[in-house]
């Protein structure tokens, strides 16, 4: 099956929920081209080709993608599950770490610092798709 595609109207949704900010204003902010990019990382492969991989690796590539650009820095991690949580349930699929976002927004920023791969990420969000 392929994906839902998690949109840029669909990040500027969950920004716009998590900042309290329009989407207007935040479109001044978030560079669209850079945007873009960061949307496409969940179905890039290792030379820019499209790749389908399974769907919790997907979610994290987004996660991992939007928080590396660092386009809202007071909450850029929450933005970034928030977009993950809301890619999922794009897809049909529902996550139960409801309680545990500040956990997962600790994992992206840990795969940012390179203290953990996406890949465990991935097998964290997996375990928790219901």
């Amino acid at each position: 099956m392929t994906p839902e595609f998690f949109t840029a109207s669909d990040y500027f949704t969950v920004a716009e929920l998590e900042t309290g900010m329009s989407a207007s204003e935040l479109s001044r902010i978030v560079p669209g081209d850079r945007l873009l990019f960061a949307l496409f990382a969940p179905y890039a492969g290792p030379h820019g080709e499209l790749c389908l991989r399974p769907l919790a690796d997907q979610a994290a590539a987004l996660a991992v993608s939007l928080a590396a650009e660092e386009f809202l820095p007071r909450v850029n991690g929450d933005v970034a599950v928030t977009a993950m949580v809301g890619f999922l349930a794009k897809n049909g699929k529902a996550v139960g770490f409801a309680r545990e976002h500040a956990r997962a927004v600790e994992l992206v920023e840990r795969v940012l610092d390179g203290d953990a791969a996406e890949a465990d990420l991935a097998a964290w969000v997996a375990e928790r798709i219901v």
